[in-house]
């Protein structure tokens, strides 16, 4: 659990920090490649505690990612893959 842990440790105040000088997409990119069932969870970590709100039971498939943090997504959200999301609001139970 720790191994899962520790990239979101690093990753979400680089996030923070590099979108002081707008570079957070670079972040996210980096974030939609990890592959597999920990990229899902890593994915749905950093936006969490990234985006404006992150409903609960919304994944993010490989590829996804969110270009802009002033984004809102519901519950039960379905984030298909290579989707890219700009400043939207997403309601509940929606499939990308």
């Amino acid at each position: 659990m720790l191994l899962l842990i520790l990239p979101l440790a690093v990753l979400i105040p680089l996030a923070f920090l590099f979108d002081k000088f707008d570079r957070y997409v670079d972040i996210a990119i980096f974030v939609a490649f990890v592959p597999f069932k920990i990229g899902d969870f890593l994915r749905y970590y950093f936006y969490k505690y990234t985006i404006h709100s992150l409903g609960k039971n919304t994944i993010f498939k490989f590829g996804s990612f969110c270009h802009y943090r002033n984004t809102s997504i519901g519950n039960n959200v379905l984030i298909g893959y290579h989707t890219v999301l700009s400043e939207v609001e997403v309601g509940d139970d929606v499939l990308f």
